[in-house]
């Protein structure tokens, strides 16, 4: 089943054809098929189509577990890929192009530093202001609601700080500058393995070997402040991204 490709994920979509996909993240499997998920849509990589979406992780998961005990939905979910690409030719790029680096369709972003330069927000309003308080305070709220819910959290960025930077500032867990550049630069979500009662880290590059441990404090934070400690969620795992 092993064949030459990228590390890029592409997922074929309606009237343009296929796109790569920033956020995918490989899923690993016994029977070697090239899997990858983005939220909860699984999907396969020769010929980009995607299942789903998921009503939750543990869906995700019995979805993944089948493809790789069931001998007999293995063999059919392999005659089906072949059966599309036999039918119209569409092979991904991640094949058609196997040199082709993710790191070149998606630059790392550069380390950000702090807020926007004074100068810049010299002439925002109070309104103005009071407006971008609220949105920044409903994301870390429902950033960390999520995080007590174990559901997963998109690293996306809010007043120009990575939302999970942003809960463990607002939750008083001091973290590294080492480890708050790897959030920066590298983290991409977490999520919750309710298979395994795990937390999994998304990220490009290499695991910073100490932010799981700041990562339980913070579980526990949150916990403590939404309602008390939750007996899963502790140990967490780094994922590593294509």
């Amino acid at each position: 089943m092993s064949q030459k490709h990228s590390n890029v994920f592409y997922v074929l979509t309606e009237g343009k054809g296929f796109l790569a996909e920033k956020n995918a993240i490989p899923v690993p499997n016994k029977p070697g098929f090239d899997l990858f998920r983005i939220g909860f849509y699984l999907s396969e990589g020769k010929t980009g189509r995607r299942r789903g979406p998921h009503e939750t992780e543990a869906a995700m998961n019995a979805q993944i577990k089948r493809i790789e005990t069931d001998a007999e939905y293995q063999a059919t979910f392999e005659k089906r890929i072949a059966e599309i690409l036999e039918g119209d030719g569409t092979l991904s790029p991640r094949y058609t192009r196997p040199d082709e680096k993710y790191e070149e369709l998606f630059p790392p972003k550069p380390p950000r530093r702090g807020k926007q330069p004074k100068a810049d927000r010299k002439n925002i309003t109070e309104a103005e202001r009071q407006a971008e308080k609220a949105r920044y305070e409903t994301a870390v709220s429902n950033a960390g609601k999520s995080i007590y819910d174990r559901q997963p959290v998109v690293n996306t960025e809010i007043r120009d700080t990575p939302i999970v930077l942003c809960l463990f500032r607002e939750n008083d867990v001091t973290i590294p500058r080492k480890t708050k550049d790897w959030v920066i630069d590298s983290l991409m979500s977490v999520r919750f393995d309710d298979t395994h009662f795990k937390w999994l880290f998304e990220h490009n590059g290499n695991l910073d070997p100490e932010f799981r441990g700041f990562f339980d404090q913070l579980v526990i934070a949150l916990d403590r402040k939404h309602g008390g400690i939750q007996l899963e969620g502790i140990p967490s795992e780094g994922g590593k991204t294509a």
